[in-house]
């Protein structure tokens, strides 16, 4: 046996081995080598060698399965052992160097030995790796574990040396037996395959008339013309080994020339030469127009290009629908010698009339093309004025909901809110809080600076407030004139207060000058707070009411500041 990876050395963290039977001395003819490394007792090439990992991160165990397997041969073949001591060690090894049988450890210090088999079965086939778990786990789940996972046997520690053998020569051999029976598969796959081939080639050649049958087939069951045509053309020509097949059809009635929708040809030249009909006034465009039936030609007759025609014979038949013919069929061969067979004649007549249905397929489909494309205009006109007008109700709506100085909710949008609001918070017992804000000595300061002025402060006061607002449930709205409202769902007194003094520094801080006010050189806010839990007969009016009483206070108090509103005793209403 030849040992590619040297044995680890133990440590604090190699766990004792398990005992097993008293181990017997080395056996003669298995020798150290250098960095303990083993020779191969037999040497062979791979086919003739049996490849074996043993992952254990005791070193004592790994020397109790190295003597196990001393015996030079298994089925004929010689052995070749691989060890790991971890489960990334032994991931690592048998993707560098595949194994036909791994017999691993459980109780391993990195990856246990059902995490590495499901890492190897990642990176090998079925059947190119059995694998063999041996622990001192007995328990029936985690044997249960192992075979279900995969493994072919579990073998419990302590073991026999000679049990072990045992097992893993029957493993060896079912791992045979199984890749001579993939090989055969693969031999009887190949077999099928070529039996296959050769039935093909048969029906190929037995199923002429099947093959043009194919024509008429897709012909009917298809609405895609020019698919239809192509393929008509295609199959057409090669069924009846024709040089070239061309299908022409009217577009609109007292044309000069019929013209060609539809070609195919054997070679590149024959396909730029094609075959130009004679004018419609020609003899034999009349009788090809006028009569249900196959016509030859001479394309020298009316060949109008550069020296003789290269076509020796041709045969047309007209495509019609309802008896109003709407196009032919060409087929011609180069070979003067090689005349066309009647059956190939009736064909071709087969053929040609359901051409002629797929052309009238074609007008229909076009006419509908062109309705369903008006038709989409029309929905595009009108989906494109629904959305203009969408867009113009949703800012009738916002402009209806949006003060128009302060871009802050209007007094509409906050009754609606506020109503909303109160509901919600009545339903699910949370609180709600309102402040009022007024900008204290406001009509000082528009007697001082204009009404202009007013306005611009307006704004200012307004960014201020709705900026401090942290949650988009959280509403801003102009009440009237220079007052304000706040309203806050699921809020309550310590969140109010912090939310109003942010709002009334924020307004401080924006220095907005006021010279003529009697307690500041700048603009500064007073508000009210009040906020409860609504229950009982409480109506939102009341909270608006001691809001509003509060800011009164704040404004008694000397303004600048805010005051809150006494919260309603048990007892209390809104009455």
């Amino acid at each position: 046996m030849e040992e590619l990876r040297p044995l680890p050395a133990t440590g604090p963290n190699v766990r004792p081995s398990v005992p097993v039977a008293p181990p017997a001395p080395p056996p003669p003819d298995l020798t150290p080598g250098e960095g303990g490394v083993e020779e191969a007792i037999a040497p062979a090439d791979d086919l003739e060698t049996y490849t074996i990992a043993v992952v254990d991160d005791v070193p004592q165990n790994i020397d109790l399965v190295r003597r196990a397997l001393r015996r030079k041969e298994i089925h004929g073949k010689s052995l070749r052992l691989l060890t790991a001591t971890t489960g990334r060690e032994a991931i690592a090894c048998i993707h560098e160097q595949p194994v036909d049988l791994a017999i691993l450890d459980v109780m391993l210090p990195d990856l246990n030995g059902f995490e590495v088999y499901q890492a190897l079965q990642q990176q090998t086939r079925e059947g190119d790796m059995a694998v063999i778990f041996m622990t001192a786990l007995d328990d029936l789940p985690s044997k249960l574990r192992g075979l279900e996972s995969g493994a072919v046997d579990y073998i419990v520690k302590p073991f026999h040396p000679k049990e072990l053998l045992a097992r893993v020569q029957i493993q060896l051999r079912l791992l045979d037996l199984q890749r001579q029976l993939q090989r055969r598969n693969e031999q009887l796959q190949g077999e099928i395959r070529d039996r296959l081939e050769t039935e093909r080639i048969l029906a190929r050649q037995n199923n002429y008339l099947l093959v043009l049958q194919e024509i008429i087939d897709e012909v009917r069951s298809t609405l895609e013309v020019d698919d239809i045509l192509a393929t008509a053309t295609a199959k057409l020509g090669a069924a009846l080994r024709a040089d070239y097949c061309a299908i022409y059809t009217f577009r609109t009635w007292g044309m000069l020339h019929l013209p060609r929708i539809a070609q195919y040809a054997k070679t590149p030249e024959l396909l730029a030469q094609g075959v130009s009909l004679p004018p419609i006034e020609h003899p034999f465009m009349t009788r090809l127009l006028r009569e249900d039936r196959v016509l030859r030609a001479d394309p020298d007759h009316w060949w109008t290009g550069d020296g003789e025609s290269p076509w020796g014979d041709l045969l047309a038949a007209r495509s019609s629908y309802r008896q109003q013919p709407n196009g032919a069929i060409v087929v011609a061969r180069t070979a003067p010698d090689d005349p066309w067979q009647s059956f190939e004649q009736e064909l071709l007549v087969a053929v040609a009339s359901q051409v002629g249905v797929a052309l009238a397929q074609a007008r229909l489909l076009a006419a509908e093309r062109e309705q369903r494309e008006l038709l989409a205009e029309r929905n595009e006109e009108l989906e494109r004025t629904e959305a203009q007008l969408r867009v113009a109700n949703q800012e009738l709506e916002r402009r209806a909901s949006i003060d128009g100085l302060t871009q802050l909710a209007n007094r509409r949008q906050f009754d609606s809110c506020f109503a909303r609001d109160w509901a919600r918070a009545k339903r699910q017992g949370k609180p709600i809080a309102l402040l009022m804000c007024d900008v204290d000595y406001f009509k000082l300061y528009n007697d001082c600076y204009g009404h202009q002025m007013g306005d611009d402060c307006l704004v200012a006061v307004a960014q201020v407030l709705g900026s401090s607002l942290q949650r988009g449930t959280d509403l801003a709205a102009r009440y009237g004139g220079e007052e304000f409202v706040v309203l806050l769902p699921d809020t309550d007194r310590a969140g109010a207060i912090a939310l109003a003094e942010r709002m009334r520094a924020g307004v401080v801080a924006r220095q907005l000058p006021h010279a003529d006010s009697p307690i500041a050189d700048w603009v500064t806010l007073s508000v009210g707070i009040a906020w409860t839990v609504p229950g009982g007969t409480e109506q939102p009016e009341s909270l608006l009411a001691r809001a509003d009483a509060a800011l009164y206070q704040a404004k008694r108090k000397g303004r600048n500041t805010y005051c809150v509103a006494p919260e309603l005793g048990p007892g209390d209403s809104d009455s």
